[in-house]
């Protein structure tokens, strides 16, 4: 079976009303400038299409990618009960370390001041309880080193003030520092209590201050700035308006910033449009949910994409039940996260890399 993806020019002029003239009849362009890959205990493998799996995890103990980043030019994908892949001129490489990843639950990737770190927890309830062992017992945050491949414990439990059965579930990187959801049992109860922790310098960092804080404290560091009024320009204007009655959520990964920003749009209305965005200093991309991608900017090697025109192009749609996810952009690629979902489930998963230099530029450098 052939796959294509559909390649239109959106023209930059627009009305008094601020909406986008028609764009330009849809281009086919060959499956050649894609290749899917698909998620396994080993790593990642190439596939010729996703296909639905029918055998669902919670979300928690699923092998899937769980968040990205770009740092220090490069861009990453962090994958659940696996490892974390970056994304180079050569391609893409598995860093893996099976006494982290298979018995933790990891998010929260971020890139402050060039490092990559990540949060790691354990979900007892799908996991079974059984207490840790190894030498990442009690990390809540990890460093990666890009040098050696390795994986560094940074922010330990001890460091904390925390007992050992009790679970950082969420955390999230402001100027301050970082504010963290820890839960505690006590017999059958369950308390749950926020924190602001600033951490020391060195390897673990250590804790050089602590501060209770409240519970809309914590989520207010990750509320949603609202689209298009605080969106930075180059991205409102990428995208078509929202319709009115329709919602809109982006979680954006800009190159320079350590934690992604989040917009949405009529978050009241029925679920609508859901979407990923990742910009370089010379691109900015866009892929919602449904496979369609916003593209604006010059890859590396190359002039701005005509003239800075922006181009909408549709990945090939997905088996019933298959969203697309996280996005990266590196050595001229686009690099798209698909899984198989079902409520808080989910099936397979991969990535799909997308070569837009051959898909914009024919391939050839300028």
């Amino acid at each position: 079976m052939k796959y294509v993806l559909c390649l239109v020019v959106l023209c930059a002029a627009c009305s008094a009303k601020n909406t986008r003239e028609p764009p330009r009849p849809a281009e086919e362009t060959p499956e050649q400038t894609h290749l899917w890959y698909g998620l396994s205990p080993e790593g990642f493998t190439e596939i010729p299409f996703p296909s639905a799996s029918g055998e669902f995890v919670p979300w928690t103990v699923a092998r899937r990618v769980c968040d990205s980043a770009l740092a220090g030019g490069e861009a990453y994908f962090l994958v659940n009960k696996l490892g974390l892949i970056a994304f180079g001129a050569g391609g893409p490489v598995l860093f893996r370390e099976d006494a982290l990843f298979s018995t933790s639950t990891v998010d929260s990737l971020t890139a402050p001041g060039g490092s990559i770190l990540f949060h790691r927890f354990r979900d007892d309830f799908f996991s079974g309880g059984s207490p840790e062992q190894g030498p990442f017992d009690g990390a809540i945050l990890l460093r990666f080193d890009s040098e050696s491949g390795r994986f560094l414990p940074l922010f330990l439990k001890d460091d904390a003030g925390l007992r050992e059965d009790d679970e950082v579930t969420a955390v999230s990187f402001t100027g301050e520092g970082w504010y963290c959801q820890i839960k505690r049992r006590d017999g059958e109860r369950v308390q749950v209590d926020y924190r602001l922790y600033a951490l020391g310098e060195g390897q673990p960092a250590g804790v050089a201050s602590m501060r209770s804080v409240s519970q809309d404290r914590f989520w207010g560091t990750l509320r949603e700035e609202s689209f298009p009024r605080a969106a930075p320009e180059e991205l409102a204007g990428l995208l078509p308006p929202v319709p009115e009655g329709s919602s809109l959520y982006l979680e954006c990964r800009f190159a320079g910033l350590p934690v992604p920003r989040r917009f949405s749009r009529n978050p009241e209305a029925p679920p609508g449009v859901n979407g990923h965005a990742a910009g370089t200093e010379d691109a900015l991309a866009v892929l919602l949910e449904d496979g369609t991608v916003y593209f604006r900017g010059a890859l590396p090697g190359f002039p701005p994409y005509l003239g800075g025109e922006a181009a909408v192009f549709k990945l090939p749609s997905l088996p019933q039940g298959f969203v697309y996810g996280h996005c990266v952009l590196a050595g001229g690629k686009l690099y798209a996260a698909w899984e198989e979902k079902k409520f808080y489930q989910t099936g397979r998963s991969g990535f799909v890399q997308v070569n837009l230099d051959a898909l914009l530029y024919g391939g050839a450098e300028n």
